[in-house]
């Protein structure tokens, strides 16, 4: 699992890919690794039913681990199933107010569900925070159309 986490803070995605796949060989239930290992398939071209797949062992794994709504959330907005994406990502957000990224996703979210005023609320706090995260230039384009 460490492998895993180092070689994915270097961007070393490949080789955390084989980290996070070496964890799961040794347990295959292990939450942390299938989260990561879901989040970085589902970002970076790997195997979208995977990632989904991996995503809800983890969550089954860990039903209360915010991180893990975050990413199967974001996953399922990906695959357009936004109502349940929304019960995840409003649950992480409550657990992780001032992550911009679980803003970021839960604004996303809002905003094709129709619902424009707790979309802009979301994605000001994402784009306030002189944080960086991937989707910041597109939080903020929506956020001047709302």
């Amino acid at each position: 699992m460490l492998q895993g986490v180092v070689y994915e803070r270097k961007g070393d995605l490949s080789n955390a890919v084989k980290g996070y796949e070496k964890a799961l060989a040794l347990n295959p239930r292990f939450a942390p690794a299938a989260n990561n290992l879901a989040y970085l398939y589902s970002e970076h071209g790997g195997d979208k039913n995977r990632a989904l797949a991996l995503a809800e062992l983890a969550k089954e794994m860990a039903p209360e681990e915010p991180r893990i709504s975050d990413t199967l959330g974001w996953i399922l907005y990906r695959r357009g199933v936004y109502q349940r994406a929304l019960t995840l990502l409003k649950e992480s957000a409550s657990k992780l107010p001032d992550n911009v990224e679980v803003q970021y996703h839960l604004g996303m979210t809002y905003a094709k569900l129709g619902d424009t005023n707790s979309a802009r609320q979301a994605l000001g706090r994402a784009v306030a925070s002189p944080a960086s995260f991937a989707g910041k230039d597109e939080a903020r384009r929506l956020l001047g159309e709302l």
